[in-house]
Parts: structure tokens; sequence; C-alpha cells
């Protein structure tokens, strides 16, 4: 049980890692001063990274939960992007920042990303049964 705990408490506090960045008031500004023309790449690549690593442990969470097949194909996607949505929601009501659907579409491609490397990514080497 305290497996399945951890699990979800990991999910928990990634939600809460992401919340906190966009609760940061003007960071947009923030960032354009100190990467200039770098600055919207490398945020919306951290976007992309966020959403993939909230997928990722979402999926994690899931595998040690349930069993059904239906819940691990879809939940921790469904999770994921929902949580995007409330993301944006919630950035909208920090003073120089915004919501963007745009950035939602960023943040789905994260969950994307995850899971087509979950699904057709090369598995890493393990222990085998003999051992």
């Amino acid at each position: 049980m305290a497996h399945k705990t951890i699990r979800w408490v990991c999910v928990l506090g990634w939600m809460a890692v992401i919340y906190l960045f966009s609760a940061q008031p003007h960071s947009g500004e923030m960032t354009q001063h100190y990467l200039g023309g770098l600055n919207v790449p490398i945020r919306k690549a951290a976007h992309i990274t966020e959403y993939a690593v909230l997928f990722l442990l979402s999926q994690w969470a899931t595998y040690g939960t349930t069993s059904s097949t239906n819940l691990r194909a879809w939940f921790p996607a469904l999770l994921s992007v929902a949580y995007a949505c409330s993301d944006e929601f919630h950035q909208s009501f920090v003073p120089g920042r915004s919501a963007q659907f745009s950035d939602v579409l960023v943040d789905s491609t994260g969950v994307l990303i995850a899971w087509l490397f979950t699904k057709f990514g090369k598995k890493l080497p393990g222990p085998s049964k003999d051992e």
C-alpha cells in the first residue's frame, strides 16, 4: 500500500511544482531579460518537458494502482491534459501571465511525446528473470 501512496505523492508533488512555476508573476518578462531571443523556445521546451514528466509519473502511479487496461491506457494522458487546462486557467489570475490555448497544445505535445516514448521506445535493459 505504501508504494502506491508514494507514487501518487510524486504525481501531486510534480503538479505542485508546475503550479508554483505558473504562479510566478511576470515570469515571461524576467526570462526574456536573461534569455533574449531564446526565451520562447526554452520556455516551450520547458512546458513540453514538465508535462512529459507529469504523464510519465501519472502512468507510473496508475500502473502501480490498477490492473484495468482502460485506466492504464487513458487516465495518465487525460489527467495530464486536464491539468494543463487548469494550469492555463490558473495563469489567467496571475499578474503578467495569460491563459492561452496554444500553451495547452504545447503541454499536450509533451504528453504525446512521452506516450510515444513509452509505446514505441526501446526498452531499457534490466535484470533478467533468472537473476
